[in-house]
């Protein structure tokens, strides 16, 4: 057993790990998804060899000190546990790339989590997160944010900081408004802040230039976001499910855009400059209130796009 270096004990029933697991000193990879485990002995701190650890969908309400002693650690996963807080000692994971604490009891994470130099996924969704400290978007190389689902109302984005962070979900939680610090996380590729209570962007969004798909869904919305014109390399936007009644003559500008949703707004009209967006392939227009002829134009200033109005 001394030589095991891979092991999975998955969907057991196991209530706890005895202290000898840690004489399994050669484990490179350890999955223990699916089980009762409430806590993690010390010794599992002596797996020195271990780069992957698979905790998700266990009864675990602590992390000790000990878990953050696996140095070479790459994944860990304690997704769908009791976790309420982290140790300040997380931040020794100095090898951690992915970190999964999706659907625990978590208000914070300790600052720490700043030294996880080469960490690139974090999953924190599901919690209970009011706001998202400097901390986390201090991660120097981020690449994915999944913080869908909390109770967040607040972004402190640190206005001086060298972003990575590509992919941001935002769903499902209480904004009201974006910090102007937004353009900081200037590498974004996909954001989603959909289901908010958004009802203006700032300008500084505009100088998000590499942003490709932004979802805006079910929010506040009463008028189309100006600020959006800039934003050249978008090709996919989601405005859907807000009270929008109508959409401006700049959204020409949005030369690269595939796909516009802009179902269950209030319109009753578009301006005859969507004509020139020429790469657009789907436009959703579903629960909007257009005549007849309205639907005849946008069809004729748009022939190579699919366009669904189905009420």
């Amino acid at each position: 057993m001394r030589e095991l270096q891979y092991l999975t004990l998955d969907n057991n029933n196991l209530s706890e790990l005895p202290e000898t697991i840690g004489n399994l000193n050669k484990l490179f990879y350890l999955s223990l998804n699916k089980n009762k485990l409430r806590e993690l002995p010390n010794s599992i701190g002596q797996l020195k060899k271990l780069l992957s650890l698979k905790l998700d969908e266990n009864d675990i309400s602590k992390i000790n000190d000990s878990l953050c002693q696996l140095s070479k650690l790459q994944d860990l996963h304690l997704n769908f546990n009791k976790i309420k807080n982290l140790p300040k000692s997380i931040g020794s994971l100095k090898n951690l790339e992915t970190l999964g604490l999706q659907s625990n009891y978590l208000t914070k994470l300790p600052s720490s989590i700043k030294s996880l130099e080469k960490l690139k996924v974090l999953r924190i969704s599901e919690n209970v997160f009011n706001k998202l400290d400097f901390s986390i978007w201090e991660i120097k190389n981020l690449k994915t944010l999944y913080a869908s689902q909390n109770k967040i109302r607040e972004l402190l984005i640190p206005k001086h900081i060298s972003s990575n962070l590509e992919e941001l979900f935002l769903d499902y939680n209480e904004l009201i408004h974006l910090p102007e610090a937004i353009d900081n996380i200037k590498n974004l590729k996909y954001m989603d802040i959909s289901n908010n209570k958004l009802y203006d962007l700032p300008n500084s969004i505009s100088n998000l230039e590499r942003l490709e798909e932004l979802i805006l869904s079910n929010n506040k919305f009463e008028y189309f976001p100006r600020c959006l014109a800039n934003l050249k390399k978008l090709k996919s936007l989601g405005l859907g499910d807000n009270n929008l009644s109508e959409i401006p003559l700049l959204i020409e500008n949005l030369s690269n855009l595939e796909i516009l949703n802009l179902m269950y707004n209030k319109l009753t009209k578009l301006p005859k400059s969507i004509s020139k967006l020429k790469k657009l392939k789907k436009l959703y227009l579903t629960g909007n209130n257009f005549s007849k002829s309205e639907i005849e134009n946008i069809k004729e200033w748009l022939p190579d796009c699919r366009i669904v109005f189905a009420k």
